[in-house]
């Protein structure tokens, strides 16, 4: 039932935000003691001390798979992928993930964009990428896993695990330009 609550949660509270003038709102959780990071539109806003999402950006989320000694470091050579996750919306509907659609890509996806945690296999996780934030890029699915491998290529440094881009250009931003809390961005499964 928690689980439920945990999901349904954010979904209901979107849909709030979307009827009820959003400064009012944010204004009445903040009152009641309630972080909101729902989604805004245009640049990153604040409520409270809350910073909000922005939604005319991509968040690239990298993990590092293995262990890191205390106080290290990860390496570029093992900066993998988590995701990149539009901010607008999550669980678009679409097409279901297809290993076809991607087969060219595969080599790269095992290399770059392993699932680090559970027993699914990198195809269960590049599933669960594809439903909960692919299908709302706007993409195709290959379009969408080869332009993340590409941004990762990119960008992929020891420096940082976060990388902020424009919808559409993809042009970096700076990470604050993406509104996450820092809680969120730790979270380990999006």
């Amino acid at each position: 039932t928690r689980d439920l609550a945990t999901f349904f949660f954010p979904l209901l509270l979107r849909f709030v935000l979307t009827l009820v003038s959003t400064t009012t709102m944010i204004g009445a959780l903040s009152a009641m003691g309630v972080l909101v990071t729902a989604h805004t539109t245009g640049n990153v806003s604040t409520a409270g001390g809350a910073q909000m999402v922005a939604t005319d950006t991509y968040l690239m989320r990298l993990q590092c798979c293995g262990s890191i000694p205390p106080g290290g470091k990860c390496s570029k050579a093992k900066h993998d992928l988590h995701g990149l996750w539009p901010n607008w919306a999550e669980f678009c509907g679409g097409p279901k993930f297809s290993e076809a659609a991607i087969a060219d890509l595969k080599p790269q996806m095992e290399k770059f964009w392993p699932s680090c945690v559970g027993g699914n296999g990198n195809v269960a996780f590049w599933t669960h990428e594809w439903t909960r934030h692919g299908s709302c890029s706007g993409l195709s699915q290959h379009a969408y896993f080869d332009k993340a491998l590409k941004l990762r290529a990119v960008h992929a440094t020891n420096k940082s695990d976060s990388f902020c881009f424009a919808r559409g250009t993809f042009a970096p931003l700076p990470l604050s330009s993406c509104g996450r809390p820092v809680a969120m961005l730790r979270h380990n499964s999006p």
